[in-house]
């Protein structure tokens, strides 16, 4: 049988739950037809070429952290 003191217990040391995160939204106007690199939802690099986008990330040390995407131009089918 379990006391009210130790049930009650493991509840005050639960892990609180992550931070709600937001959406990124992709601005097909600015990026598109581009590579970028994301990191925690913020743009951090950006150019026509993939290798570019790479280099850039790894000079700033992000490359363990940042998404590579290519954002479709505008009027593109994204399915």
């Amino acid at each position: 049988m379990v006391s009210r003191t130790k049930s009650s217990a493991g509840r005050r040391h639960r892990s609180k739950p992550p931070p709600a995160t937001e959406p990124l939204v992709l601005d097909a106007d600015r990026y598109g037809g581009k590579w970028i690199a994301t990191v925690r939802g913020h743009v951090v690099a950006q150019s026509e070429d993939l290798k570019e986008v790479d280099a850039l990330v790894r000079e700033m040390g992000l490359a363990d952290q940042a998404i590579l995407t290519l954002v479709p131009k505008t009027g593109d089918l994204v399915v």
